[in-house]
């Protein structure tokens, strides 16, 4: 994905791609959508919760700061690719 592309619904595709993966969620698991709480149910463990926090880190070069873990957005794939995107655009990050 190119950095100038990046924005909350790029973000959101990457974080699904990701969390799928990470959480061996098949495609056709109906409970699993974009606004679905990742841990309260139980498709993201502790582990697994870091592993997110350090592709995020990594995969955007963007460090999450404890606001942005404790914001209470940051449970769907809806609402961390809404902190990314938002973090993107505020560290000057091209295309944003």
């Amino acid at each position: 994905m190119a950095e100038s592309a990046v924005d909350a619904a790029a973000v959101a595709e990457i974080l699904e791609r990701f969390v799928r993966a990470e959480g061996r969620i098949e495609d056709g698991d109906p409970d699993f959508t974009r606004e679905v709480d990742l841990f309260a149910s139980g498709y993201l463990d502790s582990l697994g919760t870091v592993h997110l926090i350090n592709h995020i880190e990594e995969r955007f070069r963007l460090e999450l700061d404890d606001d942005a873990l404790a914001d209470p957005s940051f449970g769907s794939i809806d609402g961390i690719s809404a902190i990314v995107a938002a973090g993107l655009r505020r560290a000057g990050h091209p295309g944003n």
